[in-house]
């Protein structure tokens, strides 16, 4: 689909599953698209695994992938970090809430998004985040980095303690720096008090 020039694939809420999906990478000229909306789907990291295969080159321009409320989990997250590392700093949104990534996945998933320098809004509530203790440190050390990121949704998981402190550390370098854009974030629901 087009929308003003730009490329679209948008199968929001089709309650697809990963043959589907597949089947749709395979038979679309991705290097054309520029937004992957593909949230509210019954996705596991299979799909992930099949944009993968397709090589960083036919996702060289992608801007926006929305994976939101599919059944990636632990796997799947870590799919995504390995995609990102293959297609490059182009990305400006990614959404993943929803998914149960996980901790680790989560760790994976800031490794790759160092050099996304362009990333503007990233979307990790409902992940089960904040449960290892190790996370926190993580998303605060890729903060430090993102200077162009706008909008950070974190709702919904279990930051807290020394976990918190960490990511609130990385919020405050980014703010400080003055280059930092940060202007809305999204922490509420969290275990901040305990």
């Amino acid at each position: 689909q087009r929308a003003r020039g730009k490329e679209y694939i948008d199968f929001e809420s089709w309650s697809l599953e990963d043959d589907y999906v597949q089947n749709v990478f395979k038979q679309t000229d991705l290097q054309r698209i520029q937004h992957v909306n593909l949230s509210d789907n019954r996705l596991t990291e299979a799909s992930i695994h099949a944009l993968a295969a397709l090589g960083g080159d036919a996702l060289a321009g992608l801007e926006s992938l929305q994976l939101a409320r599919n059944q990636l989990a632990a796997p799947g997250g870590i799919a995504v970090a390995g995609l990102l590392e293959d297609i490059g700093n182009s990305l400006k949104e990614l959404d993943l809430s929803g998914n149960l990534i996980g901790d680790q996945s989560c760790e994976h998933l800031c490794k790759a998004l160092v050099d996304c320098n362009q990333l503007a809004g990233l979307s990790l509530a409902q992940n089960n985040l904040g449960r290892g203790g190790r996370v926190g440190a993580a998303l605060g050390g890729l903060l430090r980095h993102l200077r162009e990121l706008t909008v950070l949704d974190l709702h919904w998981n279990h930051f807290h303690g020394a976990d918190a402190a960490a990511l609130f550390e990385g919020l405050h370098e980014n703010s400080t720096s003055g280059a930092g854009r940060l202007c809305r974030l999204d922490i509420s629901w969290n275990c901040l008090g305990r």
